[in-house]
């Protein structure tokens, strides 16, 4: 105990946390040249000094909003960095032809594109990007909405510290997990749900009951799903008798077996009902032998995520450490398992958990285990390296310029491009 006090009087003197009004410039100015020349140098910064700071007792309100900054600035480079337009199954293709549509005028198609006009978000979106952008520009809009989504998602960290009332430091170490787990990729690429996903949340964390009713409305716009993800996630998440966990899992097994039996039935059956037409498009999906063990790796790859907090639970309970809130960790383990042969099931139906709050998961289960600090330093390495294994080895990532350069802001060029014309989906690489 007293070498953690040590450190944390060490950390304090060479960070200067309290007393250095110049320090929020400081860190500012060096986030902003890693930026400019080594954008993932400016993610792990960023993380790396929202949890020291965090540890370390700081209010800086100041401090905080400049590593968020410095955090989602590289996760959206990182993004942009990402081609699109290669593969017909690239969804952009869509998104950026409604986005055409709109800039040359045709509201009337343009606004009821998805789901007969029961969908008008992300077209209502794009009419504001046609009126800000005014260029057929695939990649300046792509930029507009990753800066729009994270923005939202900064966002959905604030209602959440305010709904459980953190402490500023808390809210550091909070902050931190967070964006380290936030899955800007797969927000992007299921766009419409990406948009649905990140309201839910906001409705799910507002306190007052005006507030929730209007975020879920502006997530059922953007997808209607909302309609049933939005009570299904509130259970998942806020449920904390064993019993329903029980009863949830078997009921997810049951259904699974039904899907599992009767596939030749449902992959047949058209009701004209945007909802279930959305669930007979990925139920079709299930026959395709490569589609579906490309939904197997991608679900085993979201158990990954799990696994140390589930690890950690059996830890605490062998240690005789009572640890809560595991509840939504051990559903979600179960939702995966038993849907893992529909591809896509998962990740429409908890993308609000595993896209954006896998972070929250980690913290409010970290916060009643003793040592908090070196659980989260222990798990945020480990997530480091994985993730960073895959953004190195991966050829998508920074397929569109490289991770450093010595020209500054040498990315910024590549959002000029310009598709004026309509594009189809195939396999063609533009």
């Amino acid at each position: 105990m007293e070498s953690d006090g040590i450190c944390e009087m060490s950390l304090l003197v060479f960070f200067d946390i309290k007393k250095d009004q110049y320090s929020p410039y400081i860190y500012l100015s060096f986030i902003v040249i890693c930026l400019a020349f080594i954008p993932p140098l400016a993610f792990l910064i960023s993380i790396f000094l929202l949890f020291i700071y965090g540890f370390s007792g700081s209010c800086r309100k100041d401090l905080l909003l400049v590593f968020i900054f410095g955090a989602s600035a590289s996760t959206v480079i990182s993004g942009v960095g990402q081609a699109n337009f290669l593969t017909f199954s690239d969804d952009y293709i869509t998104y950026y032809n409604n986005y055409l549509t709109l800039l040359n005028g045709d509201y009337s198609i343009g606004l009821t594109r998805f789901s007969k006009g029961f969908e008008p978000g992300v077209p209502i979106v794009h009419l504001l990007f046609s009126f800000i952008i005014n260029e057929p520009s695939p990649y300046i809009v792509k930029a507009f909405h990753m800066v729009f989504q994270i923005s939202l998602f900064s966002l959905c960290i604030i209602k959440i510290a305010n709904f459980y009332k953190l402490k500023v430091n808390e809210i550091f170490i909070f902050a931190g997990l967070m964006l380290l787990f936030y899955k800007s990729v797969t927000i992007f690429f299921l766009l419409r749900q990406g948009y649905a996903s990140i309201f839910i949340v906001l409705s799910l964390f507002s306190i007052g009951k005006t507030q929730k009713k209007i975020y879920w409305l502006i997530a059922i716009l953007f997808h209607v799903s909302s309609l049933i993800i939005l009570p299904f996630i509130s259970f998942v998440l806020f449920n904390k008798r064993s019993r329903n966990v029980w009863l949830a899992s078997i009921g997810m097994f049951v259904f699974s077996g039904v899907v599992f039996i009767y596939i030749n039935y449902l992959t047949g059956f058209n009701s004209g009902i945007p909802l279930l037409n959305k669930f007979n498009h990925i139920i079709q999906l299930v026959n395709a032998e490569q589609t579906l063990l490309i939904a197997i790796k991608k679900n085993l790859t979201a158990i990954i995520f799990l696994v140390p907090l589930i690890l950690l639970w059996v830890l605490g309970g062998v240690m005789r450490i009572k640890v809560n809130r595991i509840q939504p960790v051990l559903l979600f383990f179960v939702f995966i398992i038993s849907t893992i042969y529909i591809p896509g099931f998962m990740l429409r139906v908890l993308m609000p958990i595993h896209a954006l709050l896998t972070g929250y998961l980690y913290f409010t289960l970290f916060q009643f285990y003793n040592n908090l600090k070196y659980s989260v330093i222990v798990y945020s390495i480990f997530t480091l390296v994985v993730c960073g294994n895959w953004v190195i080895t991966s050829t998508s990532y920074y397929e569109r310029y490289p991770m450093f350069s010595v020209f500054p802001f040498y990315y910024i060029d590549s959002l000029f491009v310009e598709i004026p014309y309509k594009l189809e989906r195939k396999w063609e690489k533009i």
